[in-house]
């Protein structure tokens, strides 16, 4: 029987990539659909343990995760950082791209996983990713990041029109990979009885 851990989203997109690399490792993940209010600050990783500081007084379930992301524009002097989802949610990805015309478009991302275990201490594993802001041919109105952004592994195509190979490969192997991995390698010394990793 597969261990269960708990993740607090509602990205059905982060479940599905959560779900698939966890069970390759014998966990099942059991995603909980909780709004968790945005924090201001500009580090990640402080915002991904204020919002499981936030999960862990709403979800009894444990072990228990959550993840938060930032974008560091290198045109914009690292502009937004954690604000990511304030900044395209007022701006729209149109005008951020009007915006970056004739400026740098190298970004990363980089993401943060707050874990608590049973006994409720917190783990952060965190990682980042590398890539452009470029506009396709294909695609002429874009409606989100992923119409924009391209990976380092696929620097012609933005994510949204990879093929489902392409995307399997940059889900496993790209995105989220040096946090993702480190909450891997933890999980797979994790003893339930004992309440933390080995």
């Amino acid at each position: 029987m597969k261990n269960k851990i708990f993740f607090a989203s509602t990205n059905k997109r982060k479940i599905d990539t959560y779900a698939k690399r966890l069970s390759e490792i014998g966990w099942e993940l059991v995603s909980i659909p909780i709004n968790i209010p945005e924090s201001r600050d500009f580090s990640v990783s402080d915002v991904a343990i204020k919002k499981l500081e936030y999960a862990k007084t709403m979800i009894v379930d444990r072990p228990l995760f959550v993840e938060d992301r930032g974008l560091k524009i290198k045109g914009l002097n690292s502009f937004p950082g954690s604000n990511i989802k304030i900044v395209t949610d007022l701006m729209g990805v149109p005008k951020l791209m009007d915006i970056l015309d004739n400026m740098d478009s190298e970004v990363e991302f980089t993401y943060s996983i707050a874990f608590a275990g049973l006994d409720d201490k917190i783990d952060s594993f965190e990682g980042q990713e590398k890539g452009v802001f470029s506009r396709h041919d294909k695609i002429h109105s874009p409606k989100s990041l992923f119409d924009v952004y391209c990976s380092e592994k696929f620097l012609e195509k933005p994510l949204s029109i990879l093929t489902d190979s392409e995307m399997y490969e940059y889900e496993k192997h790209w995105t989220r990979s040096d946090a993702l991995c480190g909450l891997i390698e933890y999980l797979k010394t994790y003893d339930r009885d004992s309440k933390s990793s080995k």
